[in-house]
């Protein structure tokens, strides 16, 4: 199922299970908290990236969360797969794909594993990256004027500092 999201919309909530199509024109906060299924940020109708000239933007799921388009936002983006008792909740930024801030903070977490294929950019703020187990980094993870912040924590947030997640970096920090 298609859902196109645009103008001046500013809170989505109970998304669909499988949103196949999410386009940030103003939007503020995005979930699907509630439902079950992956949330995936991809092209819709021939539009093939995602972004926000406005405020800030919030993408929360329950489960898996996966860029597949480009996605910009104009202030901080903030992106999160929650945490379950099931494994799989992991934020994939898939190959070819740029998650960007141009004027705040980029941060990324997800409740199992971090898997970053394209590029993860912060022009102006800090980018972090938290993982609950392991991050993996095939890409480029930037921060072109703050910090790059990188949290491997196994079981985060449920526990936090109970073990120890994995690093693997085969791009470029």
């Amino acid at each position: 199922e298609s859902v196109l999201v645009h103008d001046t919309l500013t809170h989505i909530s109970n998304a669909k299970a499988v949103l196949s199509a999410l386009m940030m024109q103003t939007v503020d906060f995005i979930t699907n908290r509630g439902t079950s299924g992956a949330l995936v940020v991809t092209s819709l109708e021939g539009i093939t990236t995602s972004f926000n000239n406005g405020g800030a933007v919030t993408i929360t799921a329950t489960s898996p969360l996966t860029f597949a388009v480009n996605t910009t936002s104009a202030g901080d983006l903030i992106a999160a797969a929650g945490e379950s008792a099931a494994p799989g909740d992991d934020l994939t930024v898939n190959a070819g794909v740029t998650v960007r801030s141009t004027a705040g903070n980029v941060q990324l977490t997800a409740g199992d594993n971090v898997l970053i294929n394209g590029t993860v950019l912060s022009d102006t703020g800090n980018t972090t990256l938290v993982s609950g187990n392991d991050l993996t980094n095939n890409g480029t993870i930037q921060a072109t004027a703050g910090n790059v912040i990188l949290v491997v924590d196994n079981d985060f947030p449920a526990a936090p500092n109970m073990g120890v997640g994995t690093l693997i970096n085969n791009g470029a920090l």
